[in-house]
């Protein structure tokens, strides 16, 4: 946890945050200098599902997926349209 930002780190399979990967839609979001992930700033209107890898899979998602891999699948937007 980082303590004077009030961020959390997710740990599996009992290693640090560092050593789990994150993705939204496929992409990795990890910053490795302050190992944070900025998860809280995704609205969670906007998630469609969420899928959880656990074990190494460093061979697949990179080199910080040894813990377990986390990928956020988020909506596919609607085009053109508007409400009140």
């Amino acid at each position: 946890d980082c303590q004077t930002c009030n961020y959390t780190q997710l740990r599996m399979n009992g290693l640090a945050g560092g050593y789990s990967q994150i993705l939204i839609n496929g992409r990795p979001i990890f910053s490795p200098l302050t190992g944070l992930y900025g998860l809280e700033q995704i609205p969670v209107n906007m998630i469609d599902k969420i899928e959880i890898i656990r074990g190494g899979g460093s061979s697949l998602y990179g080199s910080s997926a040894i813990g377990g891999t986390v990928n956020v699948i988020t909506k596919i937007p609607k085009v053109n349209s508007f409400s009140i």
